[in-house]
């Protein structure tokens, strides 16, 4: 009866672990394919013109490196 029951917890908690993990598998490729729609201009650019945003702090700037957005310091 003990055997019984500790073989199929096990296999009832290894069934819940891959359920969780393809949960938030989906959940990250649908927050990611959402912020990638909803906010292109924001990720991806040409010239440093296209990241117009800025939040970096003073000594930093917004620079187009790799065609992404990204913070750089400034040469002052």
């Amino acid at each position: 009866m003990i055997i019984q029951f500790s073989i199929y917890y096990m296999q009832r908690r290894k069934l819940n672990m891959v359920e969780i993990l393809k949960f938030s598998h989906a959940l990250i490729i649908f927050l990611f394919l959402s912020a990638l729609v909803t906010n292109a201009n924001i990720f991806f650019c040409s010239t440093d013109e296209d990241c117009t945003w800025n939040l970096c702090r003073q000594p930093w700037v917004q620079k187009c490196r790799l065609h992404m957005c990204s913070s750089i310091l400034s040469h002052v």
